[in-house]
């Protein structure tokens, strides 16, 4: 990576409460500070509010932020943020302050409010329901109390905190929240006296300068975007460290200074437990949330535990009791029967907590006061490998692996002690040095007298789970074969290079890469051996890129190198010839063959005036059919004015829009089917255009040309409409059939969808909403996962149901699953339709069914072409399936008929 040059700049984005300008005018004096720590780069420090700083993150127009730890939260879970570089230390009396807590007050008038129960009922002024230390906090520490806070009771007062204040001193609220620190300051400049304020719920914290009501969390935090490069964190951080506590820019500043960074942990799990934004959208059920939702159930175990370490301590003080009442002469026999019989129950009760620590599939784990193992069940023998007499009298550690550094145990330490009790995931390693994931639970064990006596550890294999997710991962990511990025991890690196080019006005090169007479070889030397030179030239070409750059292989015998940081064509040109020179150089040893060469087609970003990666693509792919047509073995460079071969779109979308008003499209219907019990569970609406001149049309004719216009979206809603029309004709035919619509992602996001589709439906009022399904391409949701659910969740309040169509073609798979509400996966085409003979599509569609079972969804194979096929996916675990093999799709009016042919054929054959 190249050194700063003197015209970078470096623009640091800060959040701000207060006004901008009095703001800005503060933090110049850090902007001149760090001009002269880093003199090579131009320093800009923006202010900004919370909506302008989220704006700036989103379309990466900063290169650092300086925020509140949750706002730093939600965007570095959204965004990619880097992990804190330093925290900011804040001042008081010339002390350092490092943390800062919420503050809930009243007027000290008010006797109605003196603890947490009467907050609840009263009228609250807060900043906003987004502020952190001026609402989180405090309905955090409310929420721990057993109390939630309702919207109704708010009053919004905006920023700053003096607006709370005011708002509580006015009388037109019972009780403020803030931020601490904010009294004490309103106070020093004569704007308070603190004896009119009365705090509730005040932590008594030793050393803490500040009024505060809540524990105390981590202050702002400095990151970086996920462009900015490791040398410029690096200056910065160094910079932001060297300052003083008693230098100009702190006193400037107000600050004391900046640290190492905080531990945020504490901040995510207020935000993940009050569901505040990142974890606003709840995802699918995760391991994480099993142990969040079943605490109690998990504190009952550690309560479990606890009572069968009391009940053998007072088994012993029984038995001890019993036999000296044996030896006392005077003792009755109703007494000494009494005991007998308090000694029976005891040894009946600690016989059953016995066989549950016995016979408990999750491995257990009891230590000492010094925490050695004292007891383990077989199940953790059996997930470590190690016996019982093996691990007694040793630490725990015996099983660490080394995969979590030092800092990871001192949290995980200082939660036990200070909470009691600590959940998560932890690799460690078995008696054979194997690594294996495991999902803890730590509680400390006490007497009744409130002694530690030990702790209690347990735990769940969890390795395959671990496993099984990291394959499905790299088979949605990666080219099974070469493993090169495949079309979708492209697309995604594409989409950096873009941003970082514009970022640093350079070019970017992508060159379609395609063989020539490929064919021919897997003609000749069969398949095998063309898989063979595939994964050597694939080796060879990567040898011949820089490793910033990308190759991928899309499929067959094509592939895509992204170039990037081009400042000379000629350098390009020189990469590009390795490459060609690289194909002519391989050949296959073991057949003797020779004389393999390709074509590539070459575009640069942004000379070619495509802002996106699928126009590129399709601009170096046209360049390298150019190359195809002119001889074969050389490169050829998309020109703007060959391209305008696209000259009759526009009359095309005329002859489509004529169509349309002429009702020359129809909707033909493929069924799907149950493999199992062959019941016709729905069908698939695909359009098709009835051309007057060319005939019956399929939708690749004219879908294409559609895309980005509005044609689109009004096609799209004559399919719904006409969808919707033949559901309640066949309802009326006493035929009930599901039905679902492909609707193109524009379609779905343009602004009015939701409302059209419930006018649709209210013109229908016989047709149940719940027989209508949305077929939304997995790829649709890429760009704006978050408002794709939100449109799909909509949909859903009508009754309406979703599935995610091609699955398995998208990129961020497990991601997409978890956000969108899709009742239903479809399996693409083209995975189903070469199972029979192609392990890797094989594979691939063993990984969709076993993930669409582990979310609870639904699954559907398209593609369905023959009986092995449906034979060997029933097999698999998908019940659900459509194709060739069972019918091919037929006008609306021939459904009835092959229903009734189907279902008889299925009684004959049963």
């Amino acid at each position: 990576m190249s050194e700063l040059k003197a015209e970078n700049t470096i623009r640091i984005g800060v959040l701000t409460y207060r006004d901008l300008d009095s703001t800005q005018i503060k933090w110049s004096s850090l902007s001149d500070y760090l001009q002269q720590k880093i003199p090579d780069a131009n320093i800009q420090i923006i202010t900004k509010t919370f909506d302008e700083l989220g704006q700036g993150v989103a379309s990466r127009n900063l290169d650092f932020i300086i925020a509140n730890p949750a706002h730093y939260l939600e965007w570095a879970q959204r965004y990619g943020l880097s992990a804190p570089l330093v925290t900011l230390v804040k001042e008081s009396q010339g002390n350092p302050v490092r943390a800062f807590g919420g503050v809930i007050f009243t007027h000290t008038d008010n006797p109605a409010i003196q603890s947490l129960n009467d907050v609840v009922a009263s009228r609250i002024a807060v900043t906003s329901p987004r502020s952190f230390g001026g609402f989180l906090m405090q309905k955090y520490e409310l929420y721990q109390h057993g109390h939630e806070l309702k919207e109704s009771s708010l009053i919004k007062v905006g920023m700053p905190h003096d607006l709370v204040i005011k708002a509580v001193m006015d009388n037109e609220a019972d009780v403020g929240f803030i931020r601490s620190g904010v009294l004490e300051d309103l106070a020093e400049r004569g704007g308070l006296e603190l004896e009119n304020i009365k705090i509730i719920n005040e932590q008594d914290l030793p050393g803490y300068p500040f009024l505060v009501s809540t524990r105390l969390y981590p202050e702002w935090v400095v990151a970086a975007l996920p462009m900015t490069e490791p040398k410029l964190m690096k200056k910065l951080t160094s910079a932001l460290l060297d300052i003083e506590p008693d230098s100009e820019i702190a006193r400037d500043l107000a600050i004391y200074g900046f640290s190492v960074p905080a531990d945020y942990s504490q901040v995510l799990n207020v935000l993940e437990e009050l569901r505040s934004p990142p974890f606003d959208v709840i995802p699918e059920l995760s391991f994480s949330d099993v142990f969040a939702r079943y605490r109690w159930q998990l504190s009952g175990s550690v309560l479990f535990f606890a009572i069968l370490t009391f009940l053998s301590l007072y088994l012993l003080f029984v038995r001890r009791q019993l036999s000296e009442e044996i030896e006392t002469v005077n003792e009755s026999r109703k007494q000494l029967n009494q005991k007998a019989s308090e000694l029976l129950n005891a040894n009946e009760q600690l016989e059953k907590l016995a066989a549950v620590f016995i016979h408990s599939h999750d491995g257990i784990m009891l230590t000492d006061e010094d925490n050695n193992i004292v007891e383990v069940n077989d199940a953790f023998c059996r997930i470590t490998g190690f016996s019982r007499e093996e691990v007694l009298g040793h630490n725990p550690r015996i099983l660490s692996s080394g995969r979590q550094p030092g800092e990871f145990y001192k949290n995980l330490w200082k939660n036990v002690k200070e909470l009691g009790a600590w959940t998560g995931e932890v690799w460690n390693r078995n008696r054979h040095g194997e690594l294996f994931a495991e999902l803890l639970t730590i509680s400390e064990i006490r007497d009744s007298d409130g002694l530690h006596k030990g702790y209690v550890g347990v735990f769940t294999d969890i390795t395959q789970i671990k496993e099984h997710q990291q394959k499905i991962e790299y088979l949605a990511h990666y080219d099974v074969l070469t493993k090169l990025p495949n079309r979708f991890l492209l697309t995604d690196r594409m989409k950096q290079a873009l941003a970082q080019a514009k970022r640093h006005q350079t070019k970017v090169a992508v060159v379609f890469i395609d063989l020539d007479g490929f064919k021919e070889v897997n003609d000749q030397l069969g398949h095998e051996a063309g898989d063979d030179l595939l994964i050597t030239l694939s080796q060879k070409m990567l040898t011949h890129i820089r490793d910033g750059d990308t190759l991928a292989r899309l499929g067959g015998d094509e592939f895509v190198a992204v170039l990037i940081d081009i400042t000379e064509e000629q350098n390009c040109i020189n990469t590009i010839d390795r490459l060609l020179e690289c194909v002519r150089d391989t050949h296959i040893q073991s057949m003797n063959y020779h004389g393999l060469t390709a074509s590539a087609g070459v575009t640069f970003f942004p000379d070619s005036e495509a802002d996106d990666p699928e126009q590129l693509l399709r601009q170096a792919d046209h360049a390298m059919y150019h190359a195809k047509l002119t001889g074969k073995d050389r490169y050829h460079f998309f020109d703007i004015a060959e391209d305008s071969s696209i000259r009759g779109h526009h009359q095309s979308l005329g002859f489509i829009r004529e169509g349309l008003e002429k009702n020359q499209f129809v909707l033909f219907y493929q069924p799907k089917v149950n493999l199992i019990s062959r019941e016709v569970i729905g069908a698939e609406a695909l359009i098709r255009w009835q051309h007057p001149e060319r005939g019956l049309l399929p939708p690749s004719e004219f879908l294409p040309l559609i895309e980005g216009d509005r044609l689109d979206f009004e096609i799209g809603e004559w399919v719904i409409k006409s969808a919707i029309e033949q559901i309640e004709i066949w309802q009326s035919q006493g035929l009930k059939v599901p039905v679902s619509v492909n609707i193109s992602g524009q379609h779905l996001l343009k602004s009015g969808f939701v409302d059209a589709l419930k006018e649709a439906l209210s013109k229908a009022p016989a047709v149940n909403s719940q027989c209508l399904e949305i077929e939304v391409l997995e790829t649709t949701a890429l760009d704006d996962v978050e408002k794709v659910a939100s449109v799909m969740r909509e949909c859903i309040n009508l009754g309406v149901n979703f599935s995610l169509d091609d699955f398995g073609t998208g990129y961020s798979t497990l991601a997409l699953l978890q956000q969108l509400p899709a009742n239903t996966l479809k399996i693409d085409r083209s995975f189903v339709r070469d199972i029979l003979s192609d392990q890797n599509d094989l594979e691939i569609v063993k990984g969709i069914i076993n993930l669409a079972e582990s979310f609870k969804r639904l699954v559907v194979a398209e593609g369905v072409e023959s009986e092995a096929h449906g034979e060997l996916l029933k097999s698999l675990g998908c019940e659900l399936g459509q194709g060739y093999g069972i019918a091919k799709p037929m006008p609306a009016d021939a459904f009835p008929g092959w229903i009734k042919s189907w279902s008889e054929i299925n009684r004959k054959s049963s």
